[in-house]
């Protein structure tokens, strides 16, 4: 697991936790050399908090659900967004809205701003009253898209094994689990 948290680009591991597994901790009731008595699915909670891009998260969720290897449950997940309102629309001059710039890249004055938006129905019209006076649009990367935040990430992932009927030991009630995980006398 923490193989396909590092092959997903994860920026920061802040903890990892595990209980202990049957067969490292010999108080465990029923565990034998790593067997549950009479059980024949075994789950191991792992409690993982991690910090990485949207893309990254997304990748390590993908990775962990179609695993060839182990078999995942994501049986917890608490997402939180480095930047939950979203992004700043207002433009580095303090403007709403488009910004248009001349030749050189300086935006045009306030008041020739103030003039044109005070007079222009249409957004086509502001275009034109700007561009007749030497400012064209401003065209800007699109970093306001939602997905380039970063994520702060608290999962519950159960590690699960699944024993074949001949290697799980006699349950509490002597009886061996039937093949497909049924006991004797139950439906």
């Amino acid at each position: 697991m923490l193989r396909i948290l590092v092959q997903s680009g994860v920026d920061e591991l802040k903890f990892v936790t595990r209980e202990d597994l049957p067969g490292e901790n010999t108080e465990m009731e029923g565990a034998e050399g790593g067997v549950i008595a009479g059980k024949v699915v075994q789950k191991y909670p792992i409690n993982l908090h991690f910090a990485a891009r949207h893309a990254a998260f997304q990748e390590f969720v993908n990775r962990l659900a179609n695993d060839k290897e182990y078999f995942f449950i994501l049986r917890l997940l608490r997402v939180e967004n480095s930047s939950p309102d979203g992004p700043n629309l207002v433009s580095g001059d303090g403007q709403s809205g488009p910004t248009f710039v001349d030749a050189a890249g300086n935006p045009a004055p306030d008041d020739v701003d103030a003039e044109i938006r005070s007079t222009a129905t249409t957004f086509e019209e502001m275009v034109i009253a700007f561009r007749e006076r030497g400012y064209e649009l401003k065209r800007e990367d699109a970093q306001i898209i939602f997905g380039q935040e970063k994520v702060d990430v608290f999962a519950v992932i159960d590690l699960v094994r699944f024993l074949p009927p001949d290697e799980v030991e006699v349950g509490a009630g002597g009886e061996a689990p039937e093949k497909g995980g049924k006991r004797p006398g139950r439906p």
